[in-house]
Order: structure tokens, then sequence, then C-alpha cells
């Protein structure tokens, strides 16, 4: 497959090929990376020819596959022919979305999602967070403003769509997990997608902060000043005088504090410490999907190993009694100054699944 209008100019467009041949013409592309910073501006897709398994990470998934089959076939397309994909394909709308704060057991509900018939649940897929995460215009864009935003947005329910493309007649649902960092724009997919409802998964904030510590999640490595204003509100000199204890507490609180500022009635807050079956199958309930005694025996399987591990082969080992005990002193106090109040917010609040 060659390029679209990725190239030079024509003088005559050549116009789309019918809904029913553009469909046959994508079958088997997926989206990867976005490549909208640069020139030409688009979308790369690979061809994964029936070869995609869908493991805990999108993007590792594609890694992988990239890995196995370095000969893929790749294509960039432009953000028109993203949407022209979309109308043409049998796209599912999605069923749920997922949010969380970081290290709080959200892999694990993907996980057990996973485990419904027809369903896929791409986890953080890295094209949906630049999109999410870019900048954008404030509460009443003018011009270009406006016009970016409106792109944005058009290109997010895209490929939401494209996310959601039936690769057996078996397909019925979608979920998207995104990234904890992507809470900031909890907004931009409320707005998009009003009537979905959505879950936020959170945890006792002194786990959190000890594992960010540990393994720091990619917000935790000092964004740029200009993206810790767009994402948190928080001055330079405000960032500079901050510990990372005091930085790692203080973003999983703001993540903490949109959703509960957004939890409206279309929300479901899971607590970590509350995950077992019950719960989880409320959850689905709360999505609108009731499990077989089949597909229930699959998700409490789930439970007991390793929601990051691809084959599903590690045991689960629960760790928050080693993350209490090896919190030191700074842990507690940044904790308690900036992340205790949203925590316990959360645990009062009567969207919280119980």
């Amino acid at each position: 497959m060659t390029g679209d209008s990725m190239g030079a100019k024509l003088v005559h467009p050549i116009p789309p090929p019918p809904r029913g041949a553009m469909a046959a013409l994508w079958e088997g592309w997926i989206p990867a990376w976005d490549r909208l910073a640069e020139e030409p501006r688009g979308i790369e897709w690979i061809n994964e020819a029936g070869r995609f398994q869908e493991g805990p990470f999108y993007d590792e998934s594609i890694a992988l596959l990239l890995q196995r089959h370095p000969r893929i076939g790749r294509n960039v397309s432009s953000p028109a022919t993203v949407h022209q994909v979309a109308e043409a394909i049998d796209g599912l709308s999605p069923s749920g979305f997922i949010f969380h704060m970081s290290r709080c057991g959200s892999t694990l509900v993907q996980n057990a999602l996973r485990c419904l018939d027809g369903t896929l649940v791409p986890g953080e897929p890295d094209v949906l967070s630049s999109l999410l995460l870019a900048s954008v215009p404030g509460p009443r864009p003018r011009g270009a403003a406006a016009a970016a935003q409106a792109e944005r947005d058009a290109l997010l329910r895209s490929l939401v769509r494209v996310f959601g493309r039936r690769r057996t007649k078996r397909d019925r649902r979608l979920f998207i997990k995104f990234a904890s960092l992507e809470t900031v724009r909890l907004d931009v997919v409320r707005r998009l997608w009003p009537d979905v409802p959505w879950l936020f998964i959170y945890r006792d904030p002194v786990d959190v902060v000890v594992s960010n510590m540990a393994r720091p999640s990619g917000w935790m490595d000092r964004p740029t000043p200009e993206q810790v204003k767009r994402y948190f509100g928080w001055g330079p000199r405000t960032v500079d005088a901050m510990t990372r204890e005091e930085y790692c507490a203080r973003a999983v609180s703001h993540f903490c504090g949109v959703a509960a500022d957004s939890a409206d009635a279309k929300a479901h807050l899971l607590n970590y410490e509350d995950i077992d079956l019950e719960r989880l199958v409320a959850v689905m309930d709360a999505f609108g999907v009731h499990p077989t005694r089949a597909e229930r025996a699959r998700v409490e399987k789930s439970l007991r190993v390793y929601s990051k591990d691809p084959r599903g082969k590690r045991r689960f080992i629960a760790d928050t009694a080693l993350k209490r005990r090896i919190a030191g002193p700074a842990v507690h106090d940044a904790v308690k100054q900036w992340a205790l109040p949203a925590y316990r917010l959360l645990n009062r609040h009567r969207r919280r699944i119980r």
C-alpha cells in the first residue's frame, strides 16, 4: 500500500474509494504511532495481517509484533484517511473507559474485562495519549485554536472507532484503558462520549508513591515546564522546590481530584483494596455486561496471575505489606500533606463500588 495525500498535492484530488472497497483496502491495518507533529502530518499504521495479539499494553504488543515480523507492512496516512477508514469499517462503539491514578490495579481490571467473550480492551495506546495530552485551547477557543480543537476531537473519535474494528464476528464490546496521566484530560473524553460509563481505579497513595519512586512512571520523569503547567497547573518555581516524593504525591492527588470532580452518573470508583471477583462483576454490570459462568471462572483465574505478564504465567503476589514497610518518612509526610485528602474523598464518594 502506498501513502495517500501525504505526498505532493494533486491538482485534481482523487476521491476516496467506495466504503466497501475502503474497508477491504485497510483490512488488517492498525494504528501504531502519532506523526502529527511531523511533516507531512499523519498517523502511522502497521499491517498486522491477523498476527496481532492483544496484551496488557497496546504499544508493547506492537513492539513484540514488529520484533517477530520485522518486515511487516507500514504506512502513514493523512488524518482525512483516518476518518474515511473509520467510516468504512465495521467498528464498535466504546462500552466503557478505564482511568486510574497509576500502579493501582488498572491492568488487573483490564485483564478481567479481556476474559469476556468478544471483548477488545486496548491498553494505553500511545497514539491516543499523544492526541489527548497535546496542547489544547482554553474553554472558549477562537480561530485557529478552535480549528485545532475540532481536528483533535474528530481524530480522537475516528481513532477510537478504528480501535473498535471487529476482527472476528464474535467481537461485540470495546473498552479502552487510558494511561494515568490522561486522567487530566478526562473532561475531553466525557465531552466526546457523554453516554459511555467510565471507571476510575485508585489505591492508598503510600503504595502508589512507593511504586513510582522505585520505577517512575512517564510523568515522574519531570516533564518540561510547559507540560507541567498544562497537566497540573504548577509553575516552574513550584516544581523546582518539590522533592520527588512531593511531586509524586501531588500528581496522584491531582488525578484523584479530577476523578472526584468529574464523577457524574456515568462514573464508577474502585479502590484497589476492594478488588475481588464480586467487585469485578459489579464493574461489568456497571458497563452493561453480565458475565456467564464460564466468563466468571476465567475472571477468577485472572486474579491469581501477575497482571502485567502478557503470557499469564507468573503468579500474583500481594505487595501491599512490603510497600508499607519500605515507605520512609519522606513518603509518609508527602502523602499525608498532599494526597490523603483526595484519597479519602474518593473513599467517601457515593459513586464508589463497594
